[in-house]
């Protein structure tokens, strides 16, 4: 028996070794966090979306990026975007469509913030054409052009021509997009008590019908370029942030949050996902007009969660937000066909407190592979032979000096009151700084590293550097030792 458990675990340790680990890797080109990728159809071009505006592309052919790639091209001028973009190419690769995330959510208001979109040339990164004021934008399939949705009209733009057309849209957009044959428009809305009475659950409870009309929305279906209406979802549904038709248009995959805590993914070690777990990814059944909730529903803590997906090896991926004070995040794999069928989990931990965590970017390589990235690192992941893996983006070990010093920036950085918050609006310190700072002795703060590139304000990160060297932490060091700690200020 002893020589059976032996070969077990011999053989258990034979297989561990044997599947191969992502190695992160960065890019010298990456002094920011990466916020959204976007593969181009053809499978050789990669997109990437940074923090404060910064856009890149890289060639990637059929293979994959590593530590010396270098990008085609990246174009830093852009002014917004400081929360990134999601990303868009054209059927033809000519041009990337990036919209602008924004910090659309709060936990005690919800509503769409309309955004800006760019449309770049993807042979040179430049500027062809801008809008503000949209709730949601794409490419119309087969054609130089893309369609933008505002709030009482729907804009199309041809890139080749330069011409616009606008229609006056039937009713007042929350959220809109087109179908991939190019007939079919969906629009999300507002509606009134009359219409939320012949819906599923509100009904003719009183109580339900002012609920609904507060909190819910409904979605209705209109020919293009007619606008004649053709129907409308048969129950209410959430405000909607996000909606696109899959290749074939069978479905209508959107991404939605509610107004209520109705929707409760609980832990006990992260009790606060009861206020944070209020979105989802779901899908409308576009033959009969139904939510698929019986087939496809994933709930997320993640308010900015990118997605992809690949129809042809039914693979669904997202991002979540999983731990306590943000500690961890996580890149999900699902099956697209077949509900609560998860593939794979990809975690990222790090320590409460540091703020060096930062939403999942990730894209779909191939049927077993996924360049994940959390900040400025990447790495691919075979989640097929690695189902359930975790990274470790700072130490884990026990310091209770370094969680004093962490607890302490954190306070005052908070306290609109204290010293080190004054100076940093009096100064007029803003922007998002990443610093490296080493602690010794009683708290002296003997060395500040900072990552930049050339659209850093390099005036405020010098001068919050210099406030940092001479910020005094209360915590004492042991002798001939030092406390390293990487922070994110996102002033």
């Amino acid at each position: 028996m002893k020589y059976i458990l032996l070969f077990l675990l011999l053989l258990s340790s034979a297989i561990l070794h044997s599947q191969v680990k992502p190695i992160p890797f960065t890019l010298n080109d990456i002094a920011y966090p990466i916020i959204a990728m976007k593969r181009s159809p053809g499978a050789d071009l990669l997109f990437m979306s940074l923090t404060g505006g910064r856009f890149l592309l890289y060639e990637t052919g059929k293979g994959k990026l590593n530590e010396h790639s270098s990008p085609l091209w990246k174009n830093y001028s852009v002014t917004g975007f400081e929360y990134g973009g999601d990303a868009e190419f054209s059927d033809d690769q000519k041009y990337i469509l990036v919209s602008e995330q924004n910090l659309m959510v709060t936990y005690d208001k919800v509503q769409v913030k309309p955004f800006r979109i760019v449309v770049l040339d993807a042979a040179t990164g430049s500027i062809i054409y801008e809008l503000g004021e949209v709730t949601q934008t794409q490419f119309i399939k087969g054609k130089p052009s893309i369609m933008a949705f505002l709030e009482e009209e729907i804009v199309i733009f041809d890139l080749q021509t330069k011409k616009v057309q606008k229609l006056t849209s039937p009713l007042e957009i929350e959220s809109g997009c087109l179908n991939q044959a190019g007939n079919l428009i969906a629009i999300a809305y507002d509606a009134g008590m009359e219409e939320f009475k012949t819906k599923h659950g509100a009904g003719y409870n009183r109580k339900e019908l002012k609920n609904a009309r507060k909190n819910k929305k409904l979605m209705a279906f209109f020919e293009y370029p007619s606008m004649k209406k053709i129907g409308t979802l048969q129950e209410e549904i959430d405000v909607v942030y996000m909606m696109k038709f899959i290749a074939d248009d069978r479905y209508l995959l959107f991404f939605s949050r509610t107004k209520q805590a109705e929707h409760q993914q609980t832990s006990v070690l992260n009790d606060l996902d009861k206020q944070k777990d209020r979105n989802q990814f779901q899908r409308v059944d576009i033959a009969s007009m139904k939510v698929d909730n019986l087939n496809f529903i994933y709930q997320t803590s993640e308010a900015q969660s990118n997605c992809d997906f690949d129809l042809n090896n039914a693979i669904f991926v997202y991002g979540d937000n999983r731990g306590l004070l943000s500690a961890k995040r996580e890149v999900v794999v699902v099956n697209f066909n077949q509900q609560q069928d998860y593939l794979g989990k990809y975690t990222y931990q790090g320590r409460a407190g540091t703020r060096n965590l930062y939403s999942t970017a990730f894209s779909i390589h191939d049927a077993t592979t996924i360049l994940v990235a959390n900040g400025m690192k990447l790495s691919y992941w075979d989640f097929r032979q690695l189902p359930a893996y975790s990274e470790f983006v700072e130490p884990m070990n026990e310091n209770a000096i370094l969680d004093k010093a962490v607890a302490q920036l954190e306070t005052d950085l908070q306290d609109p009151g204290s010293n080190l918050s004054k100076t940093i609006v009096k100064k007029n310190i803003h922007g998002l700084f990443i610093l490296t700072i080493t602690l010794q002795k009683n708290g002296e703060v003997v060395s500040v590293f900072a990552q930049s590139d050339e659209k850093t304000d390099i005036n405020s990160q010098n001068q919050l550097k210099d406030l940092m060297m001479k910020y005094r932490f209360d915590v004492s060091v042991p002798k001939n030792e030092r406390v390293k700690f990487t922070y994110t200020f996102n002033l």
